[in-house]
This record gives C-alpha cells, structure tokens and sequence, in this order.
C-alpha cells in the first residue's frame, strides 16, 4: 500500500506514505494513554489480524511489539511524538486519568 501511495504521487516521499508517520497527529498520545491505564496496546488486535490474514509477519511484530510500547510508554523515538502533542494541547501527564470509575457505565 506504502508502494501505490507514493506512486499515485499522493505522498512526496515513499517513506511518507507510512502510516506510522501519516496517521492522525494524536494516535501516539491515545497510544500512550491506553498503555499507561491498561497496559494494552489498542493496535495490537490489528496486527493479530494481519498475522493471521498472512498480511504481516509474525517473528517480526513478535520482537518489534515490546519495543514499540517502550518507545511510547517511555517517549522515545517515534514515542517522543507523545510529548509533542501532550504540549501542543495543554495537557500533562496528570490529565491523562480515568476519571469514571470502573463498572460505572450504565448503557441504559
């Protein structure tokens, strides 16, 4: 997909094409919030559907899962995006809490 995207000319670069670097401004700070108040990473039954659609592979997310979180739990690297938008919108770590507690919904 990376390939037709940069041949449409919709992206200057291949490497722009990435949806690593292409997606929406804010997915590195939901990323960072899910991993910080549930340990989980919300792309995570993505790429389990890929694997198994045979559309990823497997050995390679295996190794490459732990290092993404880290680089989003601890704002490294690509992670660092985190702290970017966390300041482009105001907001500290503190403000990313739970605030309803668990059990609370009602969908009544």
């Amino acid at each position: 997909m990376i390939r037709v995207v940069h041949e449409l000319g919709l992206v200057k670069r291949r490497a722009h094409g990435n949806p690593i670097h292409s997606n929406y401004p804010i997915n590195w700070l939901l990323m960072y919030s899910d991993l910080k108040h549930f340990g989980y990473n919300p792309y995570a039954p993505e790429f389990s559907a890929l694997i198994r659609q045979g559309k990823a592979n497997r050995l390679y997310w295996r190794f490459m899962t732990p290092i993404v979180n880290s680089m989003i739990k601890y704002k490294l690297l690509l992670g660092r995006n985190t702290t970017l938008q966390m300041r482009w919108l105001g907001l500290s770590d503190s403000d990313l809490r739970i605030t309803q507690p668990y059990g609370a919904y009602d969908p009544k």
